[in-house]
């Protein structure tokens, strides 16, 4: 990953759902723009308008365009700067607003694993983005059900941050395959993906807090109960997932990274960091450690 990074065939920047991705660069370009609408949502919000003292964000942009212009910038330093260019704001939160609005990116040094440090030492510089492709969003759509459909539309839009997707699923009639749920919900998927046998037992999966498999759909009880959500540990957990809606063994090729966590299946015990029994896992020895 260090050296994709560092010959600009992945990157690492803001995508779904506001948060931090690696995507390819090709499809960092492509989905970028779809998605800044989302970003957009984030910025606008009531904490960061707060906090910004209301800075027209023309002006930002306008500031932090120039700051960059010389080359990548810290984090801390950019923040400095666009601080000391409107005194009485915070710069961190003009940072964070200017890094949602537009399209950087963590330079190599400071994007690979382990060389993070804290938020403020990132290093970020502007990239280049593509106007929105009308096939983007079809693709989007399509890469999603590749590795967590079946899906319903509201599935679709927790998982990316984009509303109004019905209009847009109807349009791609026959590119894909529908169901009925067990609750009367109509089901997406591919038309050539695979279906488990309903009554395989799902395994039990290593799961970390934020996987995409535990926000990746409205209806989160496919995963995980709401009990046992409750007490979840900013932690890797064992999940006792459900057989009725399986989900895909894997991530489908060229999705933004992240969107599926490793998926290796567990015999026997989880590793003993990762126990928080609530049940009693299936299959599981009567004298886990708790």
């Amino acid at each position: 990953m260090t050296t994709l990074l560092a010959d600009g065939q992945v990157v690492h920047s803001s995508l779904l759902r506001s948060t931090q991705h690696i995507a390819a660069a090709d499809d960092f370009r492509r989905l970028r723009p779809l998605l800044q609408p989302v970003l957009g949502r984030t910025a606008n919000s009531p904490y960061v308008r707060r906090n910004s003292n209301r800075l027209p964000t023309e002006t930002l942009m306008a500031d932090g365009r120039a700051l960059l212009d010389a080359g990548p910038l810290a984090r801390k330093e950019l923040a400095r700067r666009l601080a000391a260019r409107h005194p009485g704001r915070d710069g961190r939160i003009l940072a964070g607003e200017f890094e949602l609005r537009t399209p950087l990116i963590h330079d190599p040094t400071t994007a690979s694993w382990g060389s993070w440090g804290n938020r403020s030492s990132i290093t970020v510089t502007a990239h280049a983005a593509d106007t929105i492709e009308p096939s983007a969003i079809h693709e989007l759509i399509r890469r999603y059900l590749a590795a967590f459909g079946p899906a319903t539309v509201a599935d679709v839009q927790a998982w990316s941050g984009l509303t109004r997707l019905n209009q847009v699923v109807a349009n791609m009639g026959i590119e894909l395959r529908h169901y009925t749920g067990p609750d009367g919900q109509t089901l997406l998927d591919l038309p050539d993906a695979h279906l488990p046998d309903p009554h395989i037992p799902a395994p039990v999966r290593l799961l970390p807090a934020y996987d995409n498999a535990l926000l990746g759909h409205a209806d989160r009880t496919r995963i995980m109960s709401d009990e046992d959500r409750k007490p979840t540990p900013a932690s890797h957990v064992p999940v006792r997932t459900s057989a009725a809606m399986p989900t895909r063994p894997a991530c489908a090729p060229g999705l933004p990274c992240e969107l599926s966590a490793d998926r290796r299946q567990v015999g026997g015990l989880a590793d003993h960091r990762a126990q928080h029994h609530w049940n009693p896992l299936c299959g599981a020895a009567t004298s886990a450690p708790r």
